[in-house]
């Protein structure tokens, strides 16, 4: 759903990608997720760093992290 998501927001003209600046890797993104949604979302440390790995992009995964805490 996350990138069905960005997909769409690519796709309009008048979106512009959100700047994360300070995410250089998964670790990073998955600390900073626990940090700023942390009422909001539970990150599970086994499956986070697993699934992680799919993210060639750290700042994807907090993006994502960002859209499951507030967008969905």
């Amino acid at each position: 759903m996350f990138l069905q998501a960005q997909r769409s927001k690519a796709a309009d003209q008048d979106s512009q990608p959100a700047d994360v600046p300070g995410i250089e890797t998964t670790d990073e993104a998955i600390d900073g997720a626990r940090n700023d949604f942390t009422s909001r979302i539970e990150v599970l440390d086994g499956r986070a760093s697993k699934e992680a790995s799919q993210f060639e992009q750290p700042e994807l995964l907090y993006a994502a992290f960002n859209w499951l805490a507030t967008t969905y």
